[in-house]
Formats: C-alpha cells, structure tokens, sequence
C-alpha cells in the first residue's frame, strides 16, 4: 500500500509541476512577473494535491527568477523539504537518455532503425523472435511491446549490480503487445538504451551524461 501511495504520490507531483509550467508561461512573456500570483497558485495547487513535497524553479535563460519549496522530503519524521535538499530525479533521466541516443544517432553511431541485438547481442525475452525484432526507435517511444509492469517481479531483487544484470534477467519476461503497436510505458526501455549508450560510446552511461551533456 505505501508503495502504491508513493506511485500516487509521483503522478501528483507531475501534474503539479505540469499546470506550474503551464501557469508560468504566458507570464514569463511579460516584463514583469508576478512572483506573488505565481506563489500562491502554486501554494494552492499543492495543498489541494496531499502530496508530500514539491520544489519548483523558474529559470529564464541564466536568471533564477523564483525557488521555493513546499512540504516535506520525510513526513514520517516531518523533514522539511529545502531548496538545496537532494532529490530523486526518477524519469527526468529519460529525457538526458533520449537526448544522448539522438547525439549518437546524428553522429552516425547509432540507426534508430536497428534492432537492439545489433548492439547488444545478448540481449533476450521470452520471445526469442521479439527480442530480435525490438529497434533502438521502439524503445524511445515505448512500442517495444514491454509493459511498465513487465519485470515487477524483479524489481524488488537489491543483489543485482547493475543495470546489464537487471535487464538479462528480462529473458523470462513476456512482451504484452506486438512491437510497435501499441504505446507501453516502460523503465527497462530506458534501461537498455542506457547500455546501448554505453556499448557504443565505450563510456559508462554516467560519464558520457557528464561530458557530452552537462560539460558540453
């Protein structure tokens, strides 16, 4: 249930941060922005949501023009939740993936049309024919037929080291759809262009994030 709660918790959090975005964007067209009608629909927002924690920035080019933060990082021992508290990115990971594919594919290293065996020949499901057929397109736009729930049995398993033990273990997983049909919100797309980034750049995923994407 508290796992649940947490899941809830996030998808709050999202559609928060979305409507602040939203909110935000006609005003930062303008000279002057209400910092103060920007504050309180926020403050209204989250108190309606019942979720834990919210930071929210609103950056214009190299201006932080408001940083505030609402609720807590711990409720269970009422940790308040501070403007320089580390947090959890999750999925925000998705988009550095994404964006370190499309490097890869400009600079001609990668084919979005190539089957993820091209460049990772171990790579397997319970599909043989499937796991062959799986481009590096499919797991960008979630079509490769794998669920979001698709390895929940192995997501609980702490003794695996890193991310190429979690993702030989989907040799036993089924996929839910034919490939490229249906769209299916899965983390292990995202894991597996994460190896394939580190397969063809020869760098671990975090090193290549670091200097092609935020030292670049």
């Amino acid at each position: 249930m508290k796992k649940f709660l947490n899941i809830i918790s996030i998808i709050v959090f999202s559609i928060i941060i979305l409507c602040c975005v939203i909110s935000t964007r006609e005003a930062l067209a303008y000279d002057n922005l209400d910092l103060k009608k920007i504050d309180k629909y926020i403050n209204e927002k989250f108190n309606a949501s019942n979720a834990p924690g919210l930071g929210v920035s609103i950056i214009s080019k190299d201006k932080v023009l408001y940083m505030k933060s609402f609720g807590y990082r711990d409720v269970e021992n009422k940790r308040v939740l501070k403007n320089d508290t580390p947090l959890i990115i999750g999925s925000t990971t998705k988009s550095f993936t994404a964006l370190a594919i499309m490097q890869l594919v400009k600079q001609g290293k990668i084919d979005l049309n190539s089957t993820v065996q091209n460049y990772l020949p171990w790579f397997k499901l319970e599909n043989i024919r499937a796991a062959s057929e799986i481009k590096v397109i499919n797991l960008l736009n979630h079509t490769s037929g794998l669920s979001r729930f698709s390895a929940i049995k192995y997501v609980s398993k702490n003794d695996l080291d890193n991310t190429k033990d979690y993702i030989e273990e989907l040799r036993n997983v089924e996929t839910k759809d034919p490939i490229g049909i249906n769209y299916n919100y899965s983390n292990e797309n995202y894991q597996i262009l994460g190896l394939i980034i580190e397969k063809v750049s020869g760098l671990s995923y975090e090193e290549y994030i670091k200097k092609y994407i935020f030292q670049h």
